[in-house]
């Protein structure tokens, strides 16, 4: 498969954040559980919020000696690959120690974004990512831990292998066709992935069962190649530096796409 790099990089981690925070974050973004912004230098954040409170630490406490309910959050900040250029002589970054990639990120939302309360509230959301690896991952929150690192994003379109032999393997989800976040649409298609090859499989006889495979993989690959392309045109549309200007026609064509999908789907 053809693997398409984007000119952008992104630092993500999952991360606990008390629900005091998430209630200014939410103030700041709106009532959402997916919280995204543009900024004006091709880079943008990505927020995803769980409302299930995880395990907590017992001796956090609030005002009212309650104990505070904690959040899981997978933050997202993706940035053109040349601010790694530009800052290179101003600070270091090593990808092998999470305390140097966090700070390198807050560095570039405070490099890259203006001074403001949106900025306060991403630079805070950094401040609760482990620095460390933690030596045992059962205690960690969510009970995994992925080390937060620079990585490039990338996607997959599967139409892009133009000769495709079905076999008793297929594939499935990000396997076959990853897609960049900024359309939330890699999970979907994961899911639709499983219900298609399922019912495909319900005509499966010892004697077809390539041609079930043959069936789900055609649909599969038209319909998500279709997503992959349209997430991969927004990004990199997003992903341009557009000035002050540019700040307020996108805005403006946001709002009316905005109005549009609300009477849409009314």
């Amino acid at each position: 498969m053809e693997i398409f790099n984007y000119d952008v990089n992104l630092i993500n981690a999952d991360v606990a954040v008390p629900k005091s925070h998430m209630d200014r974050s939410i103030k700041v973004h709106g009532n959402s559980l997916i919280q995204k912004s543009l900024g004006t230098n091709g880079d943008w954040t990505f927020n995803l919020f769980r409302l299930i409170p995880v395990d907590q630490d017992p001796n956090i406490k609030i005002k009212n000696d309650s104990i505070e309910p904690y959040y899981r959050v997978t933050l997202c900040f993706a940035y053109p690959t040349e601010s790694d250029i530009k800052e290179s002589d101003k600070i270091k970054v090593d990808d092998n120690d999470p305390a140097s990639v966090i700070k390198y990120a807050k560095h570039l939302i405070q490099t890259l974004r203006p001074d403001c309360e949106l900025t306060d509230v991403q630079l805070k959301l950094w401040d609760y990512v482990p620095k460390t690896v933690p030596n045992d991952s059962e205690k960690y929150p969510f009970k995994n831990y992925n080390p937060t690192q620079r990585r490039k994003l990338q996607d997959i379109d599967p139409l892009s292998v133009k000769t495709w032999e079905s076999s008793r393997v297929t594939l499935l989800g990000d396997a076959a066709h990853a897609m960049n976040p900024v359309f939330g649409l890699g999970t979907n298609n994961a899911i639709r992935d499983a219900d298609v090859l399922s019912q495909a499989l319900l005509n499966y006889t010892p004697e077809n069962y390539i041609s079930c495979i043959e069936e789900y993989e055609k649909e599969m690959r038209k319909r998500t190649s279709a997503d992959v392309l349209k997430a991969r045109s927004f990004t990199l549309r997003q992903s341009r530096p557009i000035g002050f200007f540019g700040v307020i026609i996108r805005n403006s064509i946001l709002k009316v796409i905005n109005t549009l999908n609300n009477f849409y789907y009314s």
